[in-house]
């Protein structure tokens, strides 16, 4: 068995160093950004953002409706889009969020996850999800893109990094925080106003 270590180490090593002797492509060459997703502003200027969280999803389903920015039905379940809170129902930009995640997801298979620390647990009638385009998480990318606000309550893993990603968003004006009127109250959560 002492024999077997050396021998995958050796193995290993004989892979990777190929990699390090050939110089590697210039990823700015080639529009790449070093992990950070850049985003092209309405003026035309490159501005980052911190990538949207890649996971993956433990079951599998087919959207079969789109609620709201944080609702949609997978297989006819209602489900609840963790740490996502969809602008207000009716006001600035709930239908712009809406028909944004439906035409990324309607009809479409999806794979989803259930919160690690609180299982299948439902709240108000909803299970509450991490819903996964590939391997993209799209509670996340809805927050990142601006198409929805973190929700802070109640406290989720991801939390601090919704939170990031939001403000992130509010930096660049994406999505609702170029169109609406938003005002957050001193415990951090936000919504769009009131005409």
């Amino acid at each position: 068995m002492a024999h077997r270590i050396p021998a995958v180490f050796l193995a290993a090593l004989l892979l990777v160093l190929p990699c390090a002797a050939f110089p590697q492509d210039d990823p700015e060459e080639e529009g790449l950004d070093n992990g950070l997703i850049i985003e092209l502003t309405e003026e035309g200027t490159e501005e980052e953002g911190p990538p949207a969280i890649a996971y993956g999803g433990d079951f599998e389903g087919v959207v079969t409706s789109v609620i709201d920015a944080a609702h949609v039905e997978i297989d006819g379940e209602r489900m609840e889009l963790i740490g996502v809170h969809p602008p207000a129902g009716g006001g600035c930009f709930a239908e712009e969020s809406r028909a944004y995640l439906g035409s990324r997801l309607l009809e479409k298979r999806v794979s989803y996850s259930f919160e690690r620390t609180n299982g299948h647990r439902r709240v108000l009638g909803d299970r509450r999800i991490y819903l996964y385009e590939g391997n993209r998480m799209l509670n996340s990318e809805l927050i990142r893109a601006g198409m929805a606000f973190s929700d802070r309550r109640p406290s989720y893993p991801e939390e601090e990094s919704f939170v990031e990603l939001q403000e992130g968003a509010r930096r660049r004006h994406a999505g609702l925080w170029r169109t609406c009127p938003v005002e957050c109250n001193r415990f951090g959560d936000c919504n769009t106003k009131s005409w």
